[in-house]
């Protein structure tokens, strides 16, 4: 079974935005992980963007928000209106292949779909009507 969850990218305020959603929706903040932490070691990552997010996620009932935040290095900062893509959860490496490389057709990758030091094979692109997808497996734990 296919699941759909919002992910959001943020220029720098994740972690303020998600305390913000955390005390509306009554929810801890999970998977906590800033670009100075130990997985990130071997990426070459700016002093000044290390205490930046690089993922977070809030369970709301059986739906998952989750969210980044962008660094400088990788382009322009979003702006209000286009910090949302449309994450696939998919069953197995399998199907999330399949889903990747259909929507990736014609599209612009901005990550490659390979295994993640979080636990997961993840990839992001924008399709060919420019609508952001991030596709993924999660490794059972």
């Amino acid at each position: 079974m296919i699941r759909l969850d919002i992910g959001l990218t943020f220029p720098g305020t994740a972690e303020k935005a998600f305390e913000f959603y955390s005390s509306i929706f009554g929810e801890k903040v999970q998977d906590l992980i800033r670009f100075d932490s130990e997985f990130m070691n071997n990426m070459d990552i700016p002093e000044k963007d290390r205490d930046k997010l690089a993922y977070v996620m809030l369970k709301i009932g059986e739906d998952i928000l989750d969210a980044d935040d962008t660094l400088d290095m990788n382009g322009p900062a979003p702006v209000p209106g286009s910090m949302m893509s449309i994450v696939i959860r998919a069953d197995d490496k399998a199907e999330a292949t399949r889903i990747f490389n259909a929507l990736a057709s014609s599209g612009t990758v901005k990550t490659p779909l390979e295994d993640q030091f979080w636990g997961a094979y993840f990839g992001a692109l924008n399709d060919r009507f420019g609508v952001g997808w991030a596709i993924r497996y999660d490794y059972p734990r």
